[in-house]
């Protein structure tokens, strides 16, 4: 077995350990993408419980110029894919959405996850000095239950056995 299979290759970067966030919406920890030449970021969704209507998660990405500023970060566009149950392996189409995000349907979204893919080629265009990078959760209240998991994949210009942080 080749020693890059265990991460050597890929920079996977833990963000929110699993947790309940039922009412309250949080951001994940910046990464900072600027030696990365690919970045995936997923959200594992366990048991979300509430009204269809009023409580569905709706996921943002945001970038920044720094990973802690007075200046307010910027909602960006982003492409996802959202796997089906857990236990098999199907994913949906890759779609592109506007800087507003996506909404988790709260009746099916049990044990999906979420993919997301962030061009770190394209954030300058998008943020002027852009390369830090984080999750937006939106919480709608009226919701029981809200399991969920956060960590980002990226991949760096440079393999090696010792990654530079991406930690902000």
């Amino acid at each position: 077995m080749s020693a890059n299979r265990l991460g050597y290759a890929t920079n996977v970067f833990p963000l929110l350990a699993p947790v309940d966030s039922v009412t309250t919406a949080y951001d994940s920890l910046f990464v900072d993408l600027k030696g990365a030449i690919r970045a995936t970021f997923f959200l594992y969704l366990g048991v979300i419980t509430g009204a269809a209507t009023t409580s569905h998660p709706t996921i943002t990405m945001e970038a920044a110029t720094a990973a802690a500023s007075s200046t307010a970060p910027t909602a960006i566009p982003f492409t996802y894919r959202l796997s089906s149950a857990t236990g098999t392996n199907v994913w949906g189409a890759a779609t592109t959405v506007a800087n507003t995000g996506v909404a988790v349907d709260v009746v099916s979204g049990d044990g999906k996850m979420l993919m997301i893919d962030v061009d770190p080629a394209a954030l300058e265009a998008l943020v002027t000095d852009a390369r830090y990078v984080r999750m937006h959760v939106g919480i709608v209240g009226g919701g029981s239950v809200f399991l969920n998991a956060i960590w980002a994949e990226l991949e760096p210009f440079y393999a090696q056995t010792t990654m530079i942080s991406a930690a902000s």
